[in-house]
């Protein structure tokens, strides 16, 4: 089991060595929230800043200047 498994208590099983389908969901899903949202809280890579910073300029340059859509 996970070093910290607080988060996990109210997905122990009961006392049988056989987990059911819907109780293998339950906790897949329940792990994958948690990575998710652990994963949306890091700070990104300054090496992706750089490069999302870079994308946001090409797409900036590439729309068209309001002035320009009614021409």
């Amino acid at each position: 089991m996970l070093a910290d498994d607080e988060p996990l208590r109210e997905l122990r099983l009961s006392n049988t060595l056989a987990a059911s389908d819907c109780y293998t969901a339950l906790v897949v899903g329940h792990l994958l929230r948690r990575l998710y949202v652990d994963i949306l809280q890091e700070e990104q890579p300054e090496r992706f800043k750089t490069l999302i910073d870079k994308l946001d300029r090409r797409t900036a340059m590439a729309e068209p200047r309001s002035s320009e859509v009614g021409q």
